[in-house]
């Protein structure tokens, strides 16, 4: 029997770093979610509930410490790693 592939969320607003990390990952045999901004990260993590996330110190609209200390305030996300 096969183990089920993770899912991880990558949050990075650089597109090549993004893109790269997304990539190496699935092929890895992981299944990815992205996104560019904190915002993202926020609705991703509630709607995918992935294994991990990989979120960016330095996004956009919220950084990475306020993001990380709201999803470690939800009930439904503050067990990712």
């Amino acid at each position: 029997m096969d183990a089920k592939p993770e899912t991880i969320l990558v949050i990075d607003d650089d597109p090549d770093v993004l893109f790269a990390t997304a990539r190496i990952l699935k092929n890895g045999g992981h299944h990815i979610s992205t996104g560019e901004s904190g915002r993202q990260a926020l609705e991703l993590a509630e709607k995918t509930r992935p294994d991990l996330i990989l979120l960016d110190a330095v996004l956009p609209d919220i950084n990475g410490v306020d993001v990380l200390r709201e999803l470690k305030q939800n009930e439904n996300t503050r067990h990712i790693p």
